[in-house]
């Protein structure tokens, strides 16, 4: 051998046959130890616990093969994580839009900005 490596990545056919509370909280628990680890190296890192650092990193590298692996394996969590990014980008997008409009529109009108339930009389 030439001591190359080649992952092979495989999943189920259909993932409505796994149970959706097993997968939820598999995928969650992914993230959140990922999270957790992430957490723990910045905190460790602020404090200048270089000895506690090292480990963390290993932990933190370790995790995050394994859920790049699992991530992989899955056609499932791959769209769904494109299709939350994508509705978090356009919600966010949509949202900053609306509310500079919103507030540029009423510093235009006035001096206070008006309630949906204030009514406006002309005089």
């Amino acid at each position: 051998e030439e001591g190359e490596s080649e992952w092979r990545f495989e999943s189920i056919e259909d993932p409505k046959a796994i149970n959706s509370a097993d997968y939820s909280i598999f995928w969650y628990s992914m993230y959140l130890n990922t999270l957790i680890w992430g957490f723990i190296g910045i905190w460790n890192a602020l404090g200048l616990r270089i000895n506690n650092l090292v480990l963390v990193a290993v932990a933190l590298a370790l995790q995050v093969s394994n859920l790049v692996g699992y991530w992989k394996c899955s056609k499932d969590a791959q769209q769904k994580l494109q299709s939350g990014v994508q509705n978090l980008v356009s919600q966010g997008a949509l949202g900053v839009l609306s509310s500079r409009f919103s507030n540029g529109f009423s510093l235009l009108s006035s001096q206070s900005p008006i309630n949906a339930n204030t009514t406006v009389s002309q005089a």
